[in-house]
């Protein structure tokens, strides 16, 4: 980040990005793999798709119905395949930028799954 010139240093930084720009910024090497690349985009897409709803001026769960669980868990599955490439091919401190706004995701994602399928329960899934 040193080498980066200040104007340009939030569009690496993922925590900077998210407040400065309301955007998810994520970066991964070459080597990461077409597949494993291809995979982490359409699983971006279908987030997005998911995400249309949460940010509509509380945060609600997104998920309403069967499909969109299934989605989810899918999405979450896809971005540890992501990760667990990743951390073949990137440094350590590549790797840890790139995995923080990942595993917020995957953590996001996972805590919606678990209020989904906890709803309509006399005794909900202490959490």
């Amino acid at each position: 980040m040193r080498r980066i010139r200040l104007p340009a240093q939030p569009v690496f930084d993922s925590v900077r990005a998210k407040l400065l720009f309301e955007a998810d910024v994520f970066w991964a090497r070459t080597s990461i793999g077409n597949e494993v690349l291809k995979l982490w985009l359409e699983d971006i897409s279908n987030l997005q798709k998911l995400s249309k709803t949460r940010y509509c001026g509380i945060e609600a769960a997104v998920i309403h119905i069967d499909d969109q669980m299934l989605l989810a868990q899918q999405c979450i599955g896809s971005l540890g395949i992501v990760l667990l490439e990743a951390r073949k091919t990137h440094s350590p401190e590549d790797y840890l930028r790139l995995a923080e706004p990942i595993l917020l995701e995957i953590q996001q994602r996972e805590q919606e799954v678990l209020e989904y399928l906890s709803r309509d329960l006399e005794h909900p899934v202490a959490s």
